[in-house]
């Protein structure tokens, strides 16, 4: 395992501690920027699965069983689409056109969902915008994974 990440990332031997070493890594902006995209997609994922069954019963007049029933639907969607994403950006090596076409989805997805007086059109836009936050998800991550290397990645990785 050990010769496969090295023969991928050229960062196998560990080099020793330095706390300056380390802390000059909080200057990369690569990183902070990494871990905004991740922040900012989580934020719109946890905000659909938490305030959604509200969403549906409130304010589309679904009862109470078909809110959590609705719920579902759009993230078997997700699902689908993250998988031949992720096939996809693995096939042609690239990430960044794949979370940009999901974070456009979101961006047209959100604002069906919050000012449309439609409920279909509404359920439409709740689809959109959890298949642009769950996509997007695993996307981000192997990004960063994929763009970030050191040591300390490598020994978290072996250790875990």
């Amino acid at each position: 395992m050990v010769e496969r990440i090295n023969n991928d990332r050229a960062d196998v031997e560990i080099t020793e501690f330095s706390l300056k070493k380390y802390l000059v890594n909080a200057l990369d902006t690569k990183v902070w920027a990494f871990g905004f995209l991740f922040g900012l997609t989580t934020t719109q994922s946890y905000a659909i699965a938490y305030f959604l069954p509200v969403i549906l019963n409130r304010s589309m007049g679904f009862s109470i069983a078909k809110a959590q029933c609705l719920v579902a639907p759009p993230y078997a969607a997700a699902g689908v689409f993250m998988f031949v994403a992720a096939m996809l950006a693995d096939k042609y090596r690239m990430r960044a056109p794949f979370i940009i076409f999901f974070a456009v989805v979101g961006l047209i997805g959100l604002p069906i969902l919050g000012y449309s007086t439609n409920s279909g059109a509404r359920y439409f836009g709740v689809f959109l915008a959890t298949i642009s936050a769950n996509a997007n998800i695993p996307a981000i991550l192997t990004y960063q994974a994929n763009n970030i290397r050191g040591s300390f990645s490598l020994i978290y990785f072996l250790s875990h």
